[in-house]
Parts: structure tokens; sequence; C-alpha cells
């Protein structure tokens, strides 16, 4: 059965990727969840708000950032 054979209409499905530790078999959950900490991991890098309130969701978002980082990551 070919690859294309596979898919369904309106279906998100896992997919196999290389990675630099190898290939692995990534689920749509997984990718949603690895790109909202990408996101976090990102407004970390941004200055830190003036404003209070914005300044706390900015600390919010470093901490869930660091907590998150791969700790298998030599880079």
């Amino acid at each position: 059965m070919s690859r294309q054979q596979r898919l369904l209409p309106t279906v998100v499905t896992d997919v196999d990727t290389d990675t630099y530790r190898g290939t692995a078999c990534v689920t749509p959950e997984a990718a949603a969840q690895a790109l909202s900490v990408w996101g976090d991991q990102l407004t970390a890098l941004l200055a830190e708000p003036a404003d209070q309130g914005e300044r706390l969701s900015w600390q919010r978002a470093c901490d869930r950032g660091r907590d998150a980082a791969c700790k298998h990551d030599q880079r």
C-alpha cells in the first residue's frame, strides 16, 4: 500500500520525521504541544515588558519554555 493510499480525507495522521537524534514518529498532539512550547521560548526572547500584567505573562512563558527544554539537547 502506498503512503498516499493510507491517508484519509480530513484526517491528520502521525508522521515519521528525522531529528538530530534519529527518526521519530510524531503525533499531531505532540506537534501541537511542541509548537506551544516553542511559542513560549520565542516569547522569552522578547524584551521584558514594562507593564506588570504583561510581565507576569512573559515570566510564565519564560518558565514554561525553560521547563520544557529537552534535557538531552547538547547544542
